[in-house]
């Protein structure tokens, strides 16, 4: 059984697609990319984006699903 997204997940998914980049990729800072690649905490469904990381510094980039953007979309009439 599939769970809710939490508040904060809300705003990581909606900060994606505010950041997005003209190829659909978010640059995702060092300090915000664990909360992509940590287990330690309630991790984000991964069918709603990709997450790569880049470099070495511990940055990354995200982007949405087809699915991800489809919860974002119908999150607005709700």
């Amino acid at each position: 059984m599939p769970k809710k997204l939490t508040s904060g997940n809300k705003n990581i998914l909606s900060l994606i697609r505010k950041g997005q980049e003209a190829d659909g990729w978010t640059p995702v800072s060092h300090v915000v990319a664990p909360l992509f690649t940590s287990t330690a905490h309630e991790p984000l469904p991964s069918e709603l984006f990709e997450f790569e990381l880049v470099g070495t510094d511990g940055r990354g980039r995200a982007r949405l699903t087809d699915k991800g953007a489809s919860v974002l979309d119908a999150m607005a009439y709700l």
